[in-house]
């Protein structure tokens, strides 16, 4: 299954992803989220780095942020789900963005980037976990934040100078 470059981007990541319920999600969202979620975990690339409860995670936020209508347009459903959905541009950037909301971006630090912990913790303390996430997000669409990546390095060398 493929999943676009939304999931290709996170296997290649292999990032750590926080527990997620499926909140207030109605039957057939849930529906089609389980069937998401069914898929990333026997995917070879996602089941590399997630677990069932990330994939929830991600089904959910997918289905909260896309809908049910344009899931099934695309071809996913509580029964199957499509080989290659063409998502939007816009689409994926919001997929992107409700992953990121699965994300612990210290865990993410660490095991992405082979942080030692206690210098990762520091850097998310220094940049802040949203600005974090919001370099990642960018990294994950191709695009770069140089004012960003220079304030990473700054936090990067004050906690491992420290």
């Amino acid at each position: 299954m493929k999943v676009s470059k939304v999931v290709v981007a996170f296997a290649v990541s292999s990032m750590v992803f926080a527990a997620c319920g499926s909140g207030s999600l109605s039957a057939e969202e849930k529906k089609i989220a389980e069937n998401l979620a069914a898929e990333f975990e026997t995917d070879g690339d996602f089941a590399e780095f997630a677990d069932a409860e990330a994939a929830e995670c991600i089904a959910n936020g997918m289905v909260k942020t896309i809908g049910v209508d344009r899931f099934e347009e695309l071809g996913v459903t509580a029964d199957e789900v499509a080989e290659d959905p063409d998502f939007t541009e816009d689409e994926e950037k919001q997929l992107i963005s409700a992953t990121f909301d699965c994300l612990d971006a210290k865990e993410l630090l660490s095991e992405t980037g082979g942080v030692p912990e206690e210098i990762a913790s520091c850097v998310v303390d220094e940049v802040g976990e949203k600005d974090i996430k919001s370099m990642m997000e960018a990294a994950a669409l191709g695009e770069e934040d140089e004012s960003m990546e220079e304030k990473m390095e700054e936090a990067t060398t004050k906690c491992v100078e420290e």
